[in-house]
This record gives C-alpha cells, structure tokens and sequence, in this order.
C-alpha cells in the first residue's frame, strides 16, 4: 500500500476517532431528552451590585436569558435584540412574579452596560434581573453547551429552568450569519410554559 494511502487512512481514522469522543462528550454533557440536566450553579451581581445566586431562587421557575448586548452591536442581531427584550418586558408585566434573570455577556468593558443601552436604544423598561458578564466569562462559560447551536454562540438563547433546578427548555434565538434558529419567544408562549412549570 503506498503511504500516501497509509497517511490518508490514519488521518481518517483519527478524524473519525475525534468525531466520536466529541459526540460522546456531547452526549454526556447534555444527557438524552429524558434525563434531566441540573443547571449549573453561579454567583453574579446585578445592576444594583446586588449579589445573588440561581440557588436563591430554589423551588421557583427561572426564566435565563443569555445575550451580548453591547456597543458597538451587531448590526444583523440588533431587529432581533430589541424584539426579544419587548417580548420580555411584556412577559414580567403580563406576569409581575415571574423569575428573570438575563446575563449579558460583554466582549467590550469600555461599552455601556446592556441594560442602559436597552432603555435608551429601544426605550425597554427592564425591571427584571440584569447582571454583565466578563472574560474570563465566569458565569457564561458554565452555560456554554446551551448557549453553543452548530459551533456558534445563539445570541440570545433563553432557558427554562424548573422548580427542581433542572433545565427544562432551552431555546436559540439568533444566531449571526445564520438567522433566527428557534425565534423570538413571545410573551405568552413564554408566560404558559413557566406556569405549566410551576405546576410541576
């Protein structure tokens, strides 16, 4: 056999050796449909430097929402960005009880902060919780196997979290370059999944 063929094989080989253990790893990470996955503990401080932990929020539904909203933004996002904050926003005024937490993960630390920007950019009332995320990405990087669709960041991606701490949803928003992958998640689609949550 020459050794160009020896070399193209092994290359193969191993190519198909990465894939799998990647795969595998995947699957081990994130479990199959029926298991239940907890979501990762973290410590944050809101807009407010008010610490608190998804822990505090035990035996309650948490709405997490993941973004990068920031300047300058991304052009292509910016439609969808804004949409998702408005459907949000009705979300904790049709639902003033409702767990909400977005975590704004920030690649620039001279920009405003997301919450400022989403008031004065999209006049959004954000009463909810706001905490900003930096490298080395603390909190982020606990979520990155949710936030990941396809290799790339899903900016934003929202998830359900139930009573138990499990992940119960996890919904891709966007994504730049390739679009909306799940969409906007409206307030009422939203609103109806938590409280069927709460029922348990």
């Amino acid at each position: 056999m020459r050794s160009d063929h020896k070399h193209f094989l092994v290359v193969g080989a191993l190519t198909f050796l990465i894939v799998l253990v990647a795969l595998f790893s995947l699957n081990s990470t994130l479990g199959s449909s029926s298991d239940p996955i907890p979501a990762p503990d973290f410590e944050a401080a809101d807009q407010s430097g008010q610490n608190f932990s998804l822990s505090d929020f035990g035996g309650e539904v948490v709405v997490l929402h993941i973004t990068n909203i920031e300047s300058p933004l991304c052009v292509e996002c910016e439609k969808t960005l804004a949409a998702q904050i408005g459907q949000l926003q009705q979300l904790v005024e049709n639902k003033p009880d409702v767990k909400l937490i977005t975590l704004n993960v920030r690649k620039n630390p001279f920009s405003k902060d997301g919450k400022s920007l989403s008031e004065s950019w999209w006049n959004a009332n954000v009463s909810w919780i706001w905490a900003e995320d930096f490298e080395p990405y603390n909190v982020a990087g606990k979520y990155v196997d949710y936030t990941n669709f396809e290799g790339g960041f899903s900016n934003p991606t929202i998830l359900l979290i139930d009573r138990e701490g499990m992940v119960a949803g996890v919904y891709h928003v966007y994504q730049l370059g390739r679009g909306e992958i799940d969409g906007i998640q409206d307030a009422q689609t939203l609103q109806a999944k938590v409280e069927s949550l709460e029922k348990g």
